[in-house]
């Protein structure tokens, strides 16, 4: 956490397995500038094509942002989306790596960041792991 007004590096961590839908909420007292989403999807066997999505909601649950990454995955696919604000450099796909540029997003505390399928295919048989790195700010 940051002290008065000052500013940090967190790295946010969800390793769940079984879970393709992941809430991240911003804490409480700080502003977050999301620098980089990286996402580890590996689809099960299920039958369907799972199209990730990303949310940004208000504290009321509204959505203000969606990120729609160029992807999708079949059974059994394995994939790394990666998202990060600023130059990509070397800008497209490498195999299953996916890049993609983040817009600049600062967001207030209780704001949520979902990380999901839109296809809601086998949400809990699907492994997705999620790691953000913002950039906080105490208010």
């Amino acid at each position: 956490m940051s002290i008065g007004g000052l500013q940090a590096t967190y790295v946010h961590v969800d390793e769940v397995l079984n879970d393709s839908d992941k809430s991240i909420v911003i804490p409480t007292e700080i502003e977050a500038e999301i620098l980089s989403i990286y996402i580890d999807y590996q689809a099960s066997a299920d039958v369907g094509v799972r199209v990730p999505q990303i949310q940004i909601k208000d504290v009321a649950g509204n959505v203000v942002f969606k990120i729609k990454p160029n992807i999708t995955l079949n059974p059994n696919d394995h994939k790394y989306i990666v998202l990060f604000n600023g130059a990509l450099g070397n800008a497209g796909d490498i195999g299953d790596i996916i890049q993609q540029a983040l817009p600049k997003l600062f967001l207030p505390s209780g704001w949520t960041i979902q990380i999901f399928d839109s296809s809601v295919i086998a949400v809990a048989a699907d492994d997705m792991m999620v790691y953000i790195i913002w950039r906080e700010r105490y208010v």
